[in-house]
């Protein structure tokens, strides 16, 4: 698992790195409003490694991004240090700069200051210390879904087959886990070998559950990005929460998507909405477990306080898909549905397959296939 993870996961990390660049303004004497985690964008304590963004005025007159590695220490003439050393800059624009603190600050407080090319310059005090871990995630704010891929090192995502699956090990991109050994040059792509390991291990939870760590380090290729192989633990299921913790500090919290185990609960409560704009109360009772892949209960569709339709309704789990089936006991109809996760309906249809519909936000009912339009549920069935 230690080879290059290809231009796709650079593009997806490039993009979280940069999406938050703001418009240029007026060029004025460098002024640091707020330096930052780059993958979680959060403030506070910053570890020596750790990808950063410095957010403010008058940082350049230009938009630069470095094209070669080692990262340069100047860009467009833009220069930052921590202390007394240089900050390797992946990018410049007048408001926003991305770098990587180097590893060999002391913990305590430190002087950031930027100088653009006229040797104005802008000061901040940042605080350092021995980890500050952040999850990059698709959604480039440190919120949704976290980065990660499989073996084959294709993404991680909520979609049939493209999730990830109990007793898997899956990879995650990080930062900010601190010191390594084998290596401290800052700016510098990680080696390959030896490979360049947190001293501290991070303890990895998903929903609570500890997942073994196989191996916690930089990214072999990469600037002051990490990488943790982790085995996926038993007991989770769905959108799984997912946090960093190095010692006492915790991370910003993502999501990772796995098929496996879920939890039931007994009633749910959602929103149905026809194509003619009208609502209705959609709620699932009695919802139970048969076996680990058969589950039933029943429904009642709810106009105020109207009941409109009811029934009862099973869903059974396959490799790839759920099926959904059941029987209208006020419609006197049955009726069939495919999804791919216990949130939402793909394509529904009667005894026909020739009464199919499906919508492009994959969010289709059984109930009357002629009308409805699509659900959204105000609790994850998981």
């Amino acid at each position: 698992m230690w080879r290059d993870h290809g231009s796709a996961i650079a593009r997806t990390l490039t993009a979280s790195l940069f999406l938050l660049v703001v418009p240029p303004s007026v060029v004025g004497a460098p002024q640091v409003n707020a330096v930052v985690n780059g993958a979680s964008f959060a403030q506070g304590p910053l570890a020596p490694g750790t990808i950063i963004s410095i957010f403010g005025t008058g940082f350049s007159r230009a938009t630069v991004s470095a094209s070669t590695l080692p990262l340069p220490a100047s860009l467009d003439g833009t220069t930052v240090t921590i202390g007394n050393q240089s900050v390797p800059l992946f990018f410049v624009s007048p408001t926003q700069i991305n770098g990587q603190i180097p590893f060999r600050l002391q913990p305590g407080q430190a002087p950031l200051t930027v100088r653009d090319s006229t040797g104005a310059t802008g000061s901040r005090t940042i605080s350092i210390t021995g980890a500050s871990p952040a999850l990059f995630t698709t959604t480039a704010d440190g919120k949704g879904d976290a980065i990660a891929v499989h073996a084959d090192f294709k993404l991680v995502r909520k979609a049939v087959l493209e999730y990830a699956r109990i007793g898997e090990t899956i990879v995650l991109f990080c930062t900010g886990l601190g010191a390594v050994q084998n290596f401290d040059t800052p700016g510098a792509a990680s080696p390959f070998s030896p490979l360049a390991t947190t001293v501290a291990t991070p303890t990895i939870l998903m929903d609570g559950r500890p997942a073994q760590v196989t191996f916690s380090g930089l990214a072999p290729g990469f600037v002051g990005l990490y990488q943790i192989n982790l085995v996926v633990p038993s007991g989770v299921g769905g959108d799984v929460a997912l946090t960093i913790r190095v010692g006492e500090t915790l991370s910003n919290e993502a999501r990772i998507n796995v098929a496996g185990v879920y939890a039931i609960g007994e009633n749910y409560a959602g929103l149905l909405e026809y194509r003619t704009g009208g609502r209705f109360r959609l709620e699932l009772n009695s919802f139970s477990s048969l076996s680990a892949t058969n589950f039933r209960g029943s429904y009642r569709v709810l106009q105020g306080s109207v009941v409109v339709d009811a029934g009862r309704f099973g869903v059974q789990s396959t490799e790839t898909v759920f099926v959904a089936f059941g029987q209208s006991t006020t419609l006197g109809s049955r009726f069939v549905a495919i999804m791919d996760t216990l949130v939402r309906w793909v394509r529904s249809f009667r005894k026909r397959p020739s009464a199919a519909t499906a919508t492009a936000t994959a969010c289709c009912s059984a109930w009357d296939p002629n009308h409805l339009y699509g659900c959204g549920w105000s609790a994850d069935l998981r």
